[in-house]
């Protein structure tokens, strides 16, 4: 890791959004959140659940997951634009990925590089490869889908499967797949972390956490930033004192 300096420059950006997509993401991780105890609380039990309850779990994760990697996004394009000149950085480095961006950032402006073995390495591959999936979401036939399941598609047998039903039978939801998704919509919010700590131990004047978090010395500026700064212990990094 590099010495400690100053190198984002001091005048004022436009098109500034990094905080309220950081803002958008840590307030549906909470609502996720709310949602997993939910289910906990009904034993996972979709009738004993409140009105729209999965939707509103599956729409949460779903945001915050894109909105973190976008805060992580944004925060890359402005401080590469900011640190070499608008032009330069978006005319030749617009088109690489995000964890290529970094890459370049790292190795040309901070004088280190981003280790594969590191936390924030794998966060951002984990959180950019699941953006990637809901952004470019793709829909798969339905006749294949009943196919692999040993029914013949429009057959007696296939609609035997909803026809058959019974709503006494109260449905359970899958733990295992909302398990794994809060924790993809988790590694959103840990990759936006490391992010933030990653510039700030190396640019003084990067300000990541208050960016990406809202949250400086006093404390997170929303109800959400308080609530994810206290789960995932995110705090300012302290200026140097002259």
């Amino acid at each position: 890791m590099g010495k400690r300096r100053r190198i984002y420059p001091e005048e004022g950006r436009i098109g500034f959004y990094i905080s309220d997509y950081g803002e958008i993401a840590m307030a549906h991780y909470c609502e996720a959140k709310r949602c997993i105890e939910a289910f906990r609380a009904a034993d996972f039990r979709e009738l004993a659940l409140p009105e729209h309850a999965a939707s509103r779990f599956y729409r949460s994760v779903m945001i915050s997951i894109v909105f973190s990697a976008m805060a992580i996004e944004a925060f890359v394009n402005d401080y590469g634009a900011a640190c070499t000149s608008d032009d330069f950085f978006y005319d030749n480095f617009e088109r690489l990925s995000t964890l290529g961006k970094l890459q370049l950032i790292a190795k040309l402006l901070l004088h280190t590089e981003i280790d594969k073995s590191t936390a924030l390495y794998s966060h951002l591959k984990v959180i950019f490869g699941a953006r990637d999936k809901l952004v470019h979401s793709k829909t798969r036939s339905a006749r294949e889908y009943f196919e692999k399941r040993g029914y013949e598609y429009g057959s007696e047998s296939e609609r035997d499967v909803w026809e058959g039903f019974d709503p006494a039978k109260e449905p359970i939801l899958d733990k295992e797949e909302i398990a794994n998704d809060f924790e993809i919509c988790r590694v959103g919010i840990k990759a936006m972390r490391e992010l933030a700590y990653f510039f700030d131990r190396l640019d003084e004047s990067a300000i990541a956490v208050v960016k990406l978090f809202g949250v400086d010395l006093i404390g997170a500026s929303s109800e959400a930033g308080r609530e994810v700064a206290k789960e995932f212990s995110v705090k300012m990094i302290e200026p140097f004192r002259s």
